[in-house]
This record gives C-alpha cells, structure tokens and sequence, in this order.
C-alpha cells in the first residue's frame, strides 16, 4: 500500500496542498470554501495545467499567491491536489499521484472519465474512505443532489426506483459558457447573428437534449449506483437550458409503500445539506446561487400513484455541488486518518 504524504505528518504541521487551476469557475470557489472553512494547510500551490494561467498573480485566503506551471517540483511534497479544469490536461499528473505521494480529488471528470477512482458525496458514502486510496472523484454536479436526497429518504421509506430531469446551466462550461449565452441573448434579442463556439446551437431562450448527453448520462449513472450502493434503479435524463447558474432538478421517487407527503417533507426538512421551501414562496435557481444547501422548491404526492411523489430542486453546480463537496471530502479523509495539526 502507497503511504501517502499526508500519512506522514506530525500533529505540529500543517497539510500541503494544491488546487490546479484555481482560476477557473470552480477553483476560485474552492479557494473561497478552503478558506472560510479554515482549512488546516501550512503551503498551498496554485497550478496551471491548461497553459492559460500561469505567472497570474492573484489571492488565497487574504495572501498573495502566484499560480505556477504543472511540473514535478510544483507537485513535489505535496498531501492533498485539488483537480479542476480541463481533464484532459489534469490527466497526465492526475496518473502520477501514486508516484508523487500525493492523494487527489478530482472535480474535473467527466471528461477524463476515470475507470480508477471512488466517487463520493460527502455525507453519504464517508464509509469509502480509506487510508489506502489515493484519487477520489468529487461526484459530477448533476446527481450530488439526487444522491442527497434518495440517500436521505431510503433510510426512512425504501425506495422502489427514481427518475430525475436535470437542467444543465452554462456555467458548467466554465466562464466561456457564461459569455457565450449572454452574448446569444444579446443577439437573439437584438437579431443578429448566434454565436456558437461552445453550445453547438443556440441555447438562449430554449432547452434541448445536447450531443453529450447520453455520455454524461452513463458516467453519472454509475457514479450515482456506486455512492448509493442500493438496489432501487434510478434513470437520469440530462438537457441543456437557457440557465446561467445552478442545476434545475425534477425528480420522481416511487416508495416501496405509501407514505403520507407531510412525513416525507418533514424528513427532507430535517436532512443536512438540503432546505425546504416555504409553500407559499417557492425557490427559483437564482436563489440557489452562493448556497450551501440544495434547495428543494417543492415535494408533491402523485395523484395517479399513493407511493409516488414529485421533488424540485436547485442546486449551485459551482459551489455545493463542486468545490463544498470536494472541500468536504478532504475534511472527513484528514479527520479520520490524518494527524491533527496544532
């Protein structure tokens, strides 16, 4: 078994991390959670993989910091790599972290699509933590709510089976997905030409199933089997939305018995990570922007079924979905295995 670096701390130190390209959309949200969250690190490295990064001089918790090219001496010595941005340029160092010692999570998927890897979502698989593994992969954004949700209400009212519809935003695409919808709906408006360099139509007041859809699709259905660990299918259908920011989720749960709806909302009510919705003041995906917690706007019974209920919900695909849960991740991993820095 590879003895990871973090392994081999004393309590008096600090942890040594990284995030690799820290300024992408995701990154710079986990530079903001790690520190919020007062992560016990001692030296953090900034690290550009996607060759557009480095020599930038930018912040991390209030400190000066340099972002630096990928190489063996950035990564050298370092506990804990954060991984963002393009996943065909974290690959390459992302197969080296048995060789440097270093343990990886990575946000970046699915466009490496990792056979090796343990999917998580923090609070609910923890149990797939160990001192022997060396890369995690925080869980693609489109099922961290689903998997909270089911993996809450399974315990209490068995599930039958699951099918959700997520909408994905642009932000998924980084800043450039961000530009390029503002700049369709400009167009659209103003009726000029749509550009189209990162959706492969227009996207701007319209929803659509996108090429990469069944990819995604596979990928994340595994993913989501494997954190859940139950039996009880779930089917996931992905499309793309006119949404600038957070996922939009509509999920159907059939209970394997009825239940009535006051004590599954009052379950949702309590379940961490997760917040109700007043009645009467349904969320939107705006308010889902900066949020901690995946809101859920509404739990309604199924007319045509008494063990069958609708659940909306929202979640921020940057923040909670992304960089808390891989914040989280490396939190429980340090907590049970690694040494307790003064």
């Amino acid at each position: 078994m590879t003895e990871w670096n973090y392994l081999k701390r004393t309590p008096a130190e600090g942890y040594r991390i990284a995030i690799v390209n820290p300024l992408t959309l995701v990154g710079k949200e986990l530079a903001s959670i790690l520190g919020e969250r007062n992560f016990p690190y001692s030296n953090i490295a900034l690290i550009d993989t996607a060759g557009d990064e480095e020599g930038t001089l930018t912040d991390f918790d209030g400190a000066a910091a340099v972002v630096v090219n990928a190489s063996d001496e950035a990564f050298e010595a370092l506990d804990l790599v954060f991984f963002t941005g393009p996943g065909e340029k974290n690959e390459p160092w992302l197969g080296r972290h048995h060789e440097m010692g270093f343990v990886a999570i990575d946000l970046s998927q699915p466009a490496g699509l990792h056979d090796e890897g343990i999917p998580m979502v923090a609070g609910v698989n923890d149990d797939k933590l160990n001192p022997g593994a060396g890369l995690y992969l925080s869980a693609h954004p489109m099922i961290l709510p689903v998997a909270l949700i089911l993996h809450r209400l399974d315990r209490a009212f068995p599930v039958d089976m699951a099918a959700a519809t997520i909408t994905r935003p642009a932000s998924e695409f980084g800043q450039k997905g961000i530009d390029e919808l503002f700049q369709q709906t400009v167009q659209t408006l103003n009726l000029q030409s749509i550009p189209t360099e990162v959706f492969d139509r227009p996207t701007a007041f319209t929803a659509y199933v996108p090429a990469d859809a069944r990819m995604i699709e596979a990928y994340a259905s595994a993913q989501l089997q494997s954190i859940l660990g139950t039996g009880a299918p779930v089917s996931l259908m992905l499309q793309q939305g006119a949404l600038f920011h957070a996922h939009l989720f509509s999920l159907f749960v059939v209970l394997q018995e009825p239940a009535e709806e006051a004590e599954v909302r009052a379950l949702l009510e309590k379940a961490a990570g997760l917040e109700m919705a007043d009645p009467e003041q349904p969320w939107s995906t705006l308010d889902a922007a900066g949020k901690d917690d995946v809101l859920i706007g509404r739990v309604s019974s199924d007319l045509a079924n008494t063990r069958a209920y609708f659940i909306w919900a929202a979640s921020d695909n940057l923040r909670r979905s992304s960089a808390l849960n891989a914040a989280l991740i490396a939190e429980e991993l340090v907590a049970r295995f690694g040494p307790k820095p003064n």
